[in-house]
């Protein structure tokens, strides 16, 4: 073989070894893509519902005072995702500085309150289990 068909021939296989090498990893992508859909799904089926869970909150009069300003307030709303809408937040910010009359009503000293159905307070932001802890509203099925 002279030098000429040895690089052709290099050249070839260094293609072929490129494609085997991306199929394999298509194939990964496949595979991890779907086992990843799979445990999605069985999260779900004994998960209750950010909709729900919220709904339930609101149901109880539970209440989050915040200010849009607030980068927890805001951490704490995002956690509930499509279910913010069914959650009772109470906007406790001015724009123009200061605060809102229902928030001085209720005593809101920081930034973000809950305030649960017994009347017990908690400032901070809180993960969506010690919410579920404190108000009785299930997470889980």
């Amino acid at each position: 073989m002279d030098f000429k068909n040895s690089k052709m021939f290099w050249f070839v296989v260094s293609v072929v070894l490129l494609i085997t090498i991306i199929l394999i990893n298509a194939n990964k992508q496949s595979i991890t893509g779907n086992i990843v859909e799979a445990s999605d799904k069985s999260e779900t089926t004994d998960t209750v519902s950010l909709e729900e869970f919220a709904q339930c909150l609101t149901d109880k009069g539970v209440k989050l005072y915040g200010a849009f300003w607030c980068p927890h307030c805001n951490n704490q709303k995002q956690a509930f995702k499509e279910g913010l809408a069914n959650l009772t937040y109470v906007e406790c910010a001015l724009p123009e500085g200061g605060q809102t009359q229902a928030c001085k009503e209720a005593g809101i000293r920081a930034y973000p309150t809950w305030i649960f159905q017994n009347g017990k307070r908690v400032e901070g932001e809180l993960s969506l289990e010690r919410i579920s802890q404190l108000s009785g509203c299930p997470l889980h099925n």
